[in-house]
C-alpha cells in the first residue's frame, strides 16, 4: 500500500527530500552491480542509492525507516531490478516522478515491514533487498506492484478511489480494509484461479490493491492472467480498463508495449 503525504508534510518536502539524499548512497556495490545501477540510472533518469546505515523519516502519518543494505543480498537484487525495470520505456520512472531509488533492508512503515515504499512527494522509491527472498518471485512481484501505485497516482492523483474499476465487481462485493490489514496473510500475493473477479486474495483488500495486483501479475504472469480472462469476464474487463488507463497516461505502456515484450 502506498504512503501519501498530507498538507502539512507537503510543506516540509524540500527539507525531507534533502534528508533522504543525505542519508542514502554511501555503500559501495561490486563493479558488476555498479554497471547495472548505471544502466538503470541512464535508462530511467534516476539516482540509485545503496543505503549504508539506518535511517528514519518522520511523517505526520507515520515513520519510514530502514537499515543498511548488506553485500550478500545486493548482487542478485540489483540484477533483478535492472532486468525488470528494463521492460519499461526509457525515462518512464522519471516521468512519473521517481527521481531516486533507495536500496536498503528492514524497510518499514511504522512497525510494519514493507518490500517497497513509494513516497510521492519525495520522488523516491524505497526497496527492501532482503524481504521475501526465500521465494525469488516475491521481490519481483512487489517491485511491479508498488510501481503501479506510482503510475496510478501519476495518472489522476487518486490511488484509493476508482469508481469505474469498482463498478466492474459484482454488486454484492465490498473491498476490505486495505492491504495493511492482511499483510501477514501467507502467500496472499500469489496468482490464483479460484477467486472469481480477482487475481489474488490481496486484490480483495482495496481497489488500489486490486489494480496493483492485476498489473503486477500481468507483468510477471502475463499468459496465466490472459488465460484467466478467457473464463472470467470481470478479470477480463479489469485488464482491459487497466491497459486503457495506462495508455491514456502517456507513459508508453500500450498495446505495443505488451507486444514488444512478447507477452501478447
Amino acid at each position: 500500500m502506498p504512503t501519501q503525504l498530507n498538507s502539512v508534510e507537503r510543506e516540509t518536502v524540500v527539507v525531507l527530500a534533502a534528508l533522504i539524499w543525505n542519508l542514502a548512497g554511501c555503500a559501495t556495490p561490486t563493479a558488476h552491480s555498479q554497471g547495472l545501477l548505471s544502466e538503470i540510472a541512464t535508462q530511467h533518469q534516476v539516482f540509485v542509492a545503496v543505503q549504508d546505515g539506518p535511517f528514519a523519516i518522520e511523517l505526520v502519518s507515520g515513520t519510514v525507516n530502514g537499515q543498511a543494505a548488506s553485500a550478500g543480498y545486493l548482487p542478485p537484487y540489483i540484477c533483478m531490478l535492472q532486468r525488470e525495470l528494463a521492460i519499461y520505456p526509457p525515462g518512464c520512472l522519471h516521468r512519473v516522478g521517481v527521481h531516486s531509488i533507495v536500496l536498503c533492508e528492514q524497510l518499514r512503515f511504522d512497525d510494519q515491514e514493507r518490500a517497497a515504499i513509494p513516497v510521492w512527494e519525495f520522488h523516491t522509491y524505497c526497496l527492501d533487498i532482503a524481504l521475501g527472498v526465500e521465494d525469488s518471485r516475491y521481490p519481483t512481484h512487489a517491485l511491479h506492484h508498488d510501481l503501479y501505485h506510482i503510475f496510478d497516482y501519476f495518472d489522476d492523483g487518486l490511488v484509493y478511489e476508482d469508481n469505474a474499476w469498482a463498478a466492474l465487481n459484482v454488486p454484492s462485493f465490498t473491498y476490505g480494509n486495505g492491504g495493511s490489514a492482511v499483510r501477514n496473510m501467507k502467500n496472499a500475493w500469489q496468482l490464483r484461479d479460484d477467486l472469481p473477479g480477482f487475481v489474488t486474495p490481496y486484490a480483495k483488500t482495496g481497489v488500489e490493491e486490486d489494480k496493483a495486483e492485476t498489473f503486477a501479475h500481468l507483468i510477471t504472469n502475463y499468459a496465466a492472467v490472459m488465460a484467466l480472462c478467457q473464463r472470467d469476464r470481470v478479470i477480463a474487463n479489469k485488464v482491459a480498463l487497466l491497459k486503457a488507463q495506462l495508455e491514456q497516461a502517456g507513459l508508453g505502456i500500450s498495446d505495443a508495449f505488451w507486444a514488444q515484450l512478447g507477452r501478447e
